[in-house]
């Protein structure tokens, strides 16, 4: 920063104030940082869930958390827009905020932490959200599992192993493997009752329907299908057309 000791541009500023953003309402949002601000309160934070991730990595799970308190105005949530920049790379971060009616707090949660799972934080690189890496990874893993088992078998040897390959290059190949039309269909109720499957055996309080849907989610590029998706899963009703379209209960 540079000190205008002379006040060149004082009138300037004092005549035609420019438009800054300084408030920051979550942590999605990206603007001027300066970090000297709080740094202190922030080493502390890092340092702090840098110790819970080791812990966790050698089995031993804490319930200890990080509890950030302050006047409002005073950069409480432009200092967890920093954290969330610093641990966004390897770390999924949900934001919820304080809950406004007692009755409903788990609607609350759950729908804030999609909320939080739908945000891209701030790497400019990709239009992936958070939502999109994580479901990659994890259906990857699962059907993967899956085909790995067919491959011993010899059922479909050589497409199970392509897509294997395909899959461990890139977990998003996904909908490029499911391919176009009537094979799209045949190859998403496949993979759609192996996932399945696999949760009823190795995770069976999975909830199908919802399992269902973000499958669904994981498996297709359009965007007012993942609209309708996101919507159903937050807990709102569809009409009965939006719900067919896209194989879900209207509630």
């Amino acid at each position: 920063m540079v000190t205008d000791s002379a006040s060149q541009y004082r009138n300037l500023l004092e005549n035609d104030l420019p438009d800054f953003t300084d408030r920051v309402d979550d942590p999605w949002r990206d603007v001027p940082d300066c970090t000297a601000h709080n740094d202190k309160a922030y080493r502390r934070i890092v340092r702090t869930l840098n110790s819970l991730h080791r812990a966790r990595e050698k089995g031993t799970p804490s319930s200890r958390g990080v509890l950030i308190c302050g006047e409002a105005g005073t950069g409480k949530t432009h200092l967890l827009m920093r954290v969330a920049r610093q641990l966004y790379k390897n770390n999924h971060i949900c934001f919820v905020r304080r809950p406004n009616n007692e009755e409903a707090v788990a609607q609350h949660i759950w729908a804030h932490m999609l909320g939080s799972l739908e945000q891209r934080l701030h790497d400019t690189r990709t239009s992936r959200s958070q939502l999109d890496e994580l479901l990659a990874h994890v259906f990857r893993r699962v059907i993967v599992s899956e085909f790995s088992k067919d491959v011993a078998d010899g059922k479909n040897a050589a497409i199970r192993k392509r897509c294997i390959a395909m899959l461990d290059e890139d977990p998003y190949s996904l909908i490029e493997f499911l391919g176009e039309g009537k094979k799209r269909l045949d190859n998403l109720k496949t993979i759609r009752n192996r996932t399945l499957k696999y949760l009823q055996i190795e995770h069976p309080s999975a909830d199908r329907q919802i399992t269902s849907a973000l499958l669904t989610y994981c498996c297709t590029s359009d965007a007012q299908e993942r609209r309708l998706i996101l919507a159903w899963l937050s807990g709102d009703d569809l009409d009965s057309k939006e719900a067919k379209s896209v194989g879900l209960p209207a509630s």
